[in-house]
């Protein structure tokens, strides 16, 4: 119910005949991953299990949406300008999330997936979700997505942030620290996850809830520290462009959207 809220919440201005295209790499894995989820939960409801069926649904709202998807975007969507192409970009991702997740969900939870239905913004409205069809991707198509470089290269992306998290709470407790987004990390990994990692560029720290992170070749635990950015009066987040602009401390984006 959460993550159905917060989908429909972000999408109080949004077209889905505008075309919006996917711009950021999270949102094209965020589709990707509701494919999946759609090919392999229609599998279940094919053979009658639906337990197995809304336990996907279920863990894929509370991890790849909730715990990851949904807090990155978060900053985002509440702070770049309204109709900024990352922006736009996020909601497209958002809109189809949340068709498939309802079509998904109502078998089981009717109820609460018409209200949701009947609030969402669509182009061809029918008088009813349960009049919606959802045709998820073959077989072929599902084994290319699991395959493919995006998904792959998000998958490093949360090994990499399950080990770096398990050293930084360790560190945090002992530096009395609360928020990551206040931590500086400087990581040594091998040359092909260095490389993998780096093609996030600068959304890395978003994408891993930190202030910064610095990436080296080589091995050994990470190291962390307390950041000495300014933190943004706008967005609350401390980057290295966060400076006195006039009379506030805000970062260049907050900047552009605050004097546009």
């Amino acid at each position: 119910r959460n993550t159905l809220r917060f989908l429909l919440a972000n999408l109080y201005d949004f077209d889905p005949s505008a075309g919006y295209e996917l711009s950021q790499a999270i949102d094209r894995w965020a589709v990707a991953v509701t494919d999946l989820l759609a090919h392999s939960a229609c599998k279940e409801f094919d053979e009658y299990d639906f337990s197995s069926a809304i336990q996907q649904v279920h863990n894929f709202c509370a991890n790849e949406m909730s715990a990851f998807y949904l807090d990155v975007i978060k900053d985002r969507m509440y702070c770049d300008p309204a109709d900024s192409a990352d922006r736009r970009s996020g909601q497209a991702a958002c809109h189809h999330i949340l068709m498939t997740l309802l079509k998904l969900l109502g078998p089981i939870i009717p109820h609460t997936a018409e209200e949701v239905y009947e609030r969402v913004p669509l182009t061809r409205r029918h008088p009813t979700l349960f009049i919606e069809t959802l045709e998820p991707i073959c077989d072929e198509e599902a084994l290319g997505l699991r395959e493919s470089e995006l998904v792959k290269r998000f998958e490093t992306l949360f090994a990499f942030r399950d080990r770096l998290y398990a050293a930084m709470e360790k560190w945090k407790a002992q530096a009395g620290v609360k928020d990551s987004q206040d931590v500086v990390a400087i990581a040594a990994v091998p040359a092909e996850v260095r490389n993998e990692l780096i093609r996030f560029g600068g959304d890395l720290p978003t994408l891993l809830r930190l202030s910064w992170i610095q990436l080296e070749e080589g091995s050994g635990e990470p190291r962390f520290q307390p950041s000495t950015f300014e933190k943004c009066e706008r967005c609350r987040l401390r980057r290295p462009d966060v400076r006195q602009r006039g009379a506030r401390t805000l970062c260049e984006r907050c900047e552009e959207c605050v004097t546009s």
